[in-house]
Order: structure tokens, then sequence, then C-alpha cells
């Protein structure tokens, strides 16, 4: 072969490889990414923001956010993305989360949130999109029940976790991810620190860093414990059913649940395993802004290549956003909050900001590379 020849053969192969090169390197740090899309359904048309996320970026984590890092505050979505950050993490996008109280001045969540591992509020009504520490997505129908113990062999349950109610008949949980007292409240008060009854008492309690409080009205309840008890319960996973406009535990899921650690409840799904279901009278929703209005909404879900789009749109019905969802070859996706809680960040840009401020939202965070000593 000639000289030149085999030197512009060499040079030609290795700018080609050079090319390929800088492509998969390009690739591999795009983890995210911010668009603008028209999309069209059903003979209408709406421009779609969203955030496209690989989770197949060991480095990448979804987190549950509550406003100040406690049930039943309110802030900004920015300031509450902002909280995960640290110098060994940045914020690479967030979206507003479950329904909550926007009216009352009292921002308590109504859909489900589980943090790092705990769930520390119970909807049950709707679905629930989780995620494991390596980045697997289930979406389901989830109920969840408390169930405790009482030096090993007693039982006792529990309605809810860091939700206040009325009912005296209510059994709840209150855990230092509400704050540092319970509610006020004319109930008893069964103070749990570090696993064992620390006190039994009416009215508002303080929370111990290192236990929990259980509320309730019922006396025949609160004379199963005694100061010095050891004491504990467990979070029992399933499927919903609805009966008679109630939900009610239906198949166990306990072991497709068992690695989630973030988890957020809102609905209803939009797309189960590639099929679009938008069926919210099945999910146990019976308003016509959820079932047949249209409105502002926000969603989440992951396509089958594992990357996670979160997004907002303006102006649609559950039944058209699970479309665009479609649109965006999503296999599992959920319906979030919308209307004026609809929210969405982008780094450190507000590329949709929320009419109100917020209760909690889903932050994604990516690890930074720390340079060696």
């Amino acid at each position: 072969m000639n000289l030149n020849l085999k030197r512009n053969m060499s040079s030609f192969v290795l700018v080609l490889s050079i090319i390929l090169l800088s492509f998969n390197t390009t690739y591999a740090v795009s983890s995210t990414a911010l668009d603008t899309r028209t999309i069209n359904f059903s003979g209408n048309i709406r421009n779609v923001s969203y955030v496209t996320i690989d989770l197949n970026d060991s480095e990448i984590s979804v987190e549950s956010v509550s406003a100040n890092n406690q049930i039943s505050t309110s802030d900004s979505l920015e300031n509450i993305a902002n909280q995960v950050k640290n110098e060994d993490k940045e914020v690479l996008a967030a979206i507003n989360g479950t329904f909550f109280s926007a009216y009352n001045n009292n921002p308590l969540p109504w859909g489900t949130i589980q943090k790092n591992g705990q769930v520390i509020h119970i909807g049950n009504t709707g679905s629930v999109i989780g995620f494991t520490d390596t980045n697997e997505v289930k979406l389901e129908n989830l109920y969840i029940s408390i169930t405790g113990s009482i030096n090993e062999y007693g039982t006792w349950y529990a309605w809810n976790i860091n939700h206040p109610m009325d009912n005296p008949n209510a059994i709840t949980i209150f855990t230092p991810e509400f704050g540092e007292e319970t509610h006020e409240h004319s109930f008893n008060s069964i103070v749990i620190k570090e696993g064992k009854v620390n006190n039994i008492t009416s009215g508002k309690a303080p929370i111990p860093s290192d236990g929990y409080v259980i509320v309730t009205g019922i006396e025949s309840f609160k004379d199963k414990f005694e100061v010095g008890d050891a004491v504990d319960y467990e979070f029992n996973f399933s499927e919903i059913e609805y009966k008679n406009g109630n939900s009610i535990s239906g198949k166990d899921l306990s072991s497709v649940w068992k690695d989630v650690t973030t988890a957020v409840g809102a609905g209803p799904t939009l797309i189960k395993d590639g099929i679009i279901t938008a069926d919210g009278k099945s999910e146990g929703f019976f308003e016509d802004k959820i079932l047949t209005n249209r409105a502002q909404r926000s969603f989440i879900g992951v396509t089958k290549e594992n990357k996670l789009i979160i997004g907002v749109v303006s102006s649609v019905s559950i039944k058209e956003l699970a479309e665009i969802a479609k649109e965006l070859e999503l296999y599992q996706a959920m319906n979030l909050d919308g209307g004026a809680s609809s929210g969405l960040m982008y780094k450190d840009k507000i590329v949709h900001k929320p009419g109100r401020l917020l209760s909690n939202a889903i932050v994604i965070t990516k690890q930074i590379n720390q340079p060696p000593n």
C-alpha cells in the first residue's frame, strides 16, 4: 500500500475514534435534559415542559422532601429542593409532589410519603410511585396498614402516621418528621422513647427525637400500655381494593415494595405497563376536578429504558395527560398534584413557578465526584 495512503488511513481512523469517543463521553455525562415539546393528542395540541433524567446513572437519586423537613409546613419549590443540596450533592431537578391542604393554613399532605425507607405519611387513595436505592421504579395502587407489638406479644394498630384527626376513635402515630411536639388535642398521648413507653399523658406531648407518640381517644387502647413496656410497629403493604367507596387491603405487595426507599402517592395512574389507564373512579377519586375537568397538571413517569420524566402541562384532563405521557414513551406514569401547585425546576432554574407554597416535592439529586486527596 502507498505510504501516503497508509498515513491518510491512519489519520482517518484516529479522527473517527476521537469523534466516537467524544459522542460516548457526552452521552455518559448527560444524565439530565430539559425540553419543551409540542404534542398533538385527540385533535388538540399542548406545549409540554419536561425534564428527562437517566436513572441508569448510579450517582442519581430520587428523594421525597417535605418543606422545612417537617410535615404540615410549606415553602417554595426552590427552597424545598435546596434543602438537600450540599458540597457532595447537587440538585438536578424537582417537581411538586402529593396533594395537600392548601387553603386552611395547615398544609397537611394527603398522599403517601416514604423517605429514607421510612413511611412518614399514608394516603391509601390513588397510586404511589416508588424508587429503590438502585433506581428501580415501582408504580402501584398501594394500601399501607400499621400493626404494632407490646412486649413482643401484645398487638395494636394505627390508622395513620403524622396526620392529626378530630375523631376520638382514631389512632395516630407522630414521629419527629411531624415536629417537636404533637398537635393540640384532648386525647391520650402514649410517648415511646428508645423503643419503650416513657410516659402516658393527656393532650399535646413532646415527640422524642429517638421515638414517637401514639395519640388516641380510646381509653381501652390506652390501657394496653404501661410505662416501661417494649413497643414497636411495622408497615404492611398491599394492593388497594375499593368497596362501597372505601379502600381496603387486597393482594399482598410486601415482596414488591420491600426495597423501596422513596415514594410519593397521588394519582390516578396514567399508564401502567405501557397501557393507558387514567381511571380515577377505580382509584377512589370522585371529584370532577380529577375525573373530567381540564386543569394545569404535573406528572411523573419512567420509560422502558429507565429514563425518568417529570413535567407540567396546562389545561388538560387526566385522560389527555395520559395521552401526552404515552407520546413521551412512558411505560409507567402517574398524575401528581396540580393546579396552582404545579411547579417544575431544572438545576437552578424555575421552569414553571407554582402559584402557591408547597407542602412537599420530589427532588432528583446527583452525587458530586470529589477530587482525591
